[in-house]
């Protein structure tokens, strides 16, 4: 996906490229945060609802948290099947904040169930090889980022924050 069509806002061409409106087998996606424009998952998602696409936006901890309660309701798999149906999920700020161990088995398995099933967008600060502090299993956190990076395209900016620029052009033109 060109940067321009992040920045200035996804088109039907890139959303359908992304999501296969072309009848393709749905891939997952993999965003790195893009700092230029830290909201370019949202906009593709708002794109993507336009045009009749069923999405699902979710902070990873909230998102962690879900499934831990829906397992200690003894409802294990039921938001897994829901979101089966997607045509995306977006996981948004994967390791931003820590969840509990066994949150990252929990959200292995909703990725492994997704997996070829639904477009999945991922948004992080960290490298591949910080994710295992994340998942807290290496062999497990292997396999995940197998899963993730079988069919996907990863969007990664330079390492400037967008707030702080913003924040630095707010105090000079004061």
């Amino acid at each position: 996906m060109e940067r321009n069509a992040v920045t200035a806002g996804p088109n039907r061409t890139t959303v359908n490229r992304w999501f296969h409106g072309s009848g393709l087998q749905p891939h997952f996606s993999w965003r790195h945060r893009y700092r230029q424009n830290p909201c370019g998952h949202r906009a593709l998602g708002v794109a993507a609802i336009h045009q009749g696409k069923r999405l699902r936006f979710y902070n990873a901890v909230d998102l962690v948290n879900q499934l831990d309660k829906e397992k200690q309701q003894g409802k294990a798999g039921n938001l897994a099947k829901q979101l089966s149906v997607m045509d995306a999920v977006v996981i948004d700020d994967l390791g931003y904040l820590p969840f509990p161990a066994s949150g990252g088995a929990l959200l292995f398995h909703l990725i492994s169930h997704l997996y070829e099933k639904t477009s999945l967008i991922i948004t992080t600060n960290l490298n591949f090889g910080e994710w295992v502090q994340v998942f807290g299993d290496a062999k497990m956190t292997t396999a995940l980022l197998d899963r993730i990076t079988h069919h996907c395209d990863i969007l990664e900016a330079g390492n400037d924050s967008y707030r702080f620029k913003q924040r630095k052009k707010a105090v000079e033109n004061q």
